[in-house]
């Protein structure tokens, strides 16, 4: 690194093991000497149980980062608050005068003669992108504002977990000081339009990959709330528990103009009627995913999907589990508070009997579908009837069927209402043609229409893994006939 300075731009370290305070210092000479260095990511494992990343280290490296830096990511799989103290860390150790040599060899360290670290005191004027390590007993207050003092144009944020209500009240005002110093730089170099664009850009694309005790946004609410409104452009959150929508959602629609992305990880619940909000509020949506283990909460059920039409027609990238059994129609589904009884064997259909009020709420909700004809990637996932069921062996009620409507009860297949979406490469979720509903209903003539109508299609999930482990043996007539008809087309995830 130190030989090649002058021109490195990019450095990449992955699988390094978590440093002890001599390669510390080592490691944060080196950096403090990439003059040129603009993007640096660590990924760190740990060599054992002694090997711990601790709030003061990561502060080391962070203060000795040069000022060209632009992108800075650094991950740790192991995160530990051991109370190691910074100032130790920057002090070597030099050699004692007198002694024995016991005492010479304890104390003294490698690096003595290189002098004491430096810490940076000039802001990182070209930091972009900031992602550091998240510990679970959280950032202290003093952490927040000497880290955050140094980042005056943060665009790309991941918010870290801070330690308590002090450290939070922290992160919040520094973000608001933040917004303060970018409105006063917009008044200042209003002639040549460099103000503008820095507040417009700041912090305008958020994730949390690692909230711990912040799992119900709270906090991530309060970064919201402290930036202008119509700020932020993405926001990525890991383990979400919606536990308090009266707070997060008002926060997160402050930016529903300006939003393109949406995305929901490992979601321990969430609330039918969140995801239905964002459906409905953000029209400039292009990708949406609300996604975690099969079998929690986190459906969006037929009376919120259908309450209103939906407003991100751009929408290119959707993967959500819905509700569409006839409790849900009357309010008693998965996502709603009574909780339906699920002791029924594997495979047994358990729902009440269809009516024709529902399957007109069944064709709404297709119809809301086939309007977002800009999808490109579709992952619709039916939420589990059975406690025992998987995604794969639950159906999509009615659409895997060209059925033409029966006048008396009004059942129907829809796949036809979906004709509409010509980009589609991609096609995940419950769409296992083998299903015990689907099975009844698609054949030769929905596999002709699915050639004919998606003509852009890639990959689409009608088959589990195991068929293509397999060799593909014992498929169905009509989906030998679709291979045949698109070599090219996956039939399995």
């Amino acid at each position: 690194m130190n030989l090649n300075a002058v021109g490195l731009t990019r450095i990449c370290f992955r699988h390094m093991d978590l440093p002890n305070p001599l390669e510390l210092r080592c490691l944060a000479r080196s950096l403090s000497g990439q003059r040129s260095l603009t993007h640096l990511r660590i990924e760190m494992i740990s060599a054992g149980a002694m090997s711990c990343l601790s709030a003061p280290m990561v502060l080391v490296l962070f203060l000795a980062l040069p000022r060209s830096i632009v992108s800075v990511k650094l991950e740790a799989m192991i995160h530990a608050d051991d109370g190691t103290d910074e100032r130790r860390l920057r002090i070597v150790p030099d050699t004692p005068g007198e002694g024995n040599e016991d005492e010479k060899e304890k104390e003294s360290s490698l690096d003595w003669m290189e002098g004491d670290l430096v810490a940076r005191e000039e802001p990182l004027e070209s930091l972009k992108e900031l992602a550091l390590p998240s510990f679970r007993m959280g950032y202290t207050a003093d952490h927040v504002r000497r880290i955050l003092r140094h980042c005056p144009v943060l665009e790309t944020w991941d918010i870290p977990c801070v330690r308590n209500e002090e450290a939070a009240e922290a992160m919040t005002r520094m973000v608001r000081e933040m917004v303060s110093r970018a409105e006063q730089g917009q008044e200042q170099g209003h002639r040549h339009g460099l103000g503008r664009e820095l507040k417009k850009s700041l912090l305008r694309h958020l994730t949390a990959k690692y909230p711990w005790q912040d799992c119900r946004g709270e906090r991530w609410a309060s970064v919201l709330d402290a930036l202008p409104e119509q700020q932020v452009e993405s926001m990525e959150f890991s383990l979400y528990t919606d536990v308090f929508p009266d707070k997060f959602v008002p926060a997160l629609l402050r930016h529903c103009e300006v939003l393109q992305s949406v995305v929901f990880l490992d979601v321990q619940k969430i609330r039918s009627s969140t995801l239905a909000t964002i459906l409905r509020r953000c029209h400039g949506l292009q990708k949406f995913w609300a996604t975690g283990l099969y079998g929690r909460s986190i459906f969006l059920d037929l009376n919120d999907a259908i309450e209103q039409e939906w407003i991100c027609k751009d929408i290119k990238d959707l993967r959500i589990t819905v509700d569409l059994s006839v409790l849900s129609s009357q309010g008693m589904g998965n996502s709603g508070s009574a909780a339906r009884s699920r002791k029924v064997d594997y495979g047994e259909p358990f729902d009440l009997p269809p009516t024709r009020e529902y399957w007109m709420k069944l064709k709404m909700f297709y119809t809301q579908m086939g309007k977002l004809t800009e999808l490109e990637v579709m992952e619709l996932i039916a939420a589990g009837l059975e406690s025992r069921s998987t995604y794969m062996s639950e159906a999509l009620t009615g659409l895997l069927s060209l059925e033409e409507e029966d006048k008396d009860t009004g059942k129907r297949g829809f796949l036809s209402l979906l004709s509409g979406l010509k980009k589609l490469r991609v096609v995940h979720g419950s769409f296992w043609s083998e299903s015990w509903a689907a099975r009844r209903t698609f054949g030769q003539r929905e596999t002709e229409w699915i050639a004919e109508n998606w003509l852009t299609l890639e990959e689409i999930e009608l088959l589990p893994r195991k068929y293509m482990m397999r060799g593909g043996v014992n498929l169905p007539e009509h989906l030998k006939w679709l291979r045949e008809k698109k070599p090219e087309l996956k039939l399995c995830r």
